[in-house]
């Protein structure tokens, strides 16, 4: 394997791992939170915005919409800059995955 399928790889494997680890976050967030429990979810959300969505609605009908749509947004906009700019985008594509490695471990071992 050559170098640029290598490097195209990785970002289909970085970008699919970014995915995943939105979808288990959401996931969670819909299946531990009561978003009508003002406490418990100002206590177990960390998102300020979400948080605040969720008040408002009273429900996640707004929130999980956002949530893909931000998440579709970013793997969007990585793809993009990869394509002008392979190694920017890489570095990029790469500061987004391990922040969303430490999420899940956060999520895990939290």
């Amino acid at each position: 394997m050559d170098s640029k399928n290598g490097r195209n790889l990785s970002i289909a494997c970085m970008l699919l791992i970014i995915c995943l680890i939105s979808a288990i976050d959401l996931f969670l967030a819909i299946k531990l939170i009561d978003p009508s429990n003002e406490l418990t979810l100002r206590l177990t959300e960390k998102n300020p915005v979400i948080v605040k969505m969720a008040l408002i609605t009273g429900d996640w009908s707004v929130v999980i919409p956002c949530k893909i749509f931000g998440t579709l947004l970013s793997v969007m906009t990585i793809i993009m800059i990869y394509r002008k700019n392979k190694r920017k985008g890489f570095f990029v594509c790469l500061g987004v995955f391990m922040f969303q490695i430490l999420l899940l471990l956060y999520l895990v071992f939290g």
